[in-house]
Order: C-alpha cells, then structure tokens, then sequence
C-alpha cells in the first residue's frame, strides 16, 4: 500500500490513480473534447483493452491445457479475427469490439 492508503500495482503505480486516470481520459465527454488524431488513440487503446478482457476472460475459462491466443497481443495482426482458441482443427476464432459510448447498439459483421 502507498503512504495514502491507495493499493499499489507491481509497477508501484497507485492502482487508484490510475483508474481516476483512466475514468477521466477514457470517458465519452473527454473523447468528444479530444482532436480527431487524439480520439483515434484513445479508440485504440479502448479496443486493445477489451481484447485483453477478452483473452483474459478466455483463459481463465478454459483448461490450461487449450491454447488461447490474442493475435494483437504485440502488434496490430491485420487478421479477421483478434482471438483464436481450442485444439487445433477445432478452433474458434473471437473478433473483439469495444467502445466507450452508451448509443452503439449494433455493428456489421461479414458472413
């Protein structure tokens, strides 16, 4: 724990100041205020966070034993699809979309 109380992450950031961080760049009123190269970085970096989720949340879901695998894990793939899990052969293949904003009710997908 930090001297003021906050949980402190191995990086020994305070894990509270990061979420006020995080509360205050990533909500919808500060992308609006935010120049289009900006907002394409927070897009970014909102998407990569539910990817992450997403691995995270397979992962913890599934044998150890059945591979998962984040494709956009160090770089953008340019792949269809941004996870891939099970045996080979059986796999199942996840296209992650992520937003911020509450009146996105429905997107497109390809067959």
């Amino acid at each position: 724990r930090a001297a003021n109380g906050a949980v402190v992450n191995s990086a020994k950031r305070p894990i509270r100041a990061r979420a006020e961080w995080q509360q205050r760049h990533l909500s919808p009123q500060h992308i609006r205020s935010v120049s289009q190269p900006g907002r394409e970085q927070v897009n970014q970096a909102v998407g990569r966070r539910g990817e992450k989720l997403v691995y995270i949340y397979l992962r913890s879901m599934h044998d150890p034993s059945i591979p998962v695998l984040w494709v956009n894990e160090h770089r953008e793939s340019g792949l269809p699809y941004d996870v891939v899990f099970g045996a080979t052969g059986r796999e199942v293949y996840v296209e992650v979309k992520s937003t911020l904003s509450s009146s996105k009710a429905s997107f497109s997908i390809s067959p």
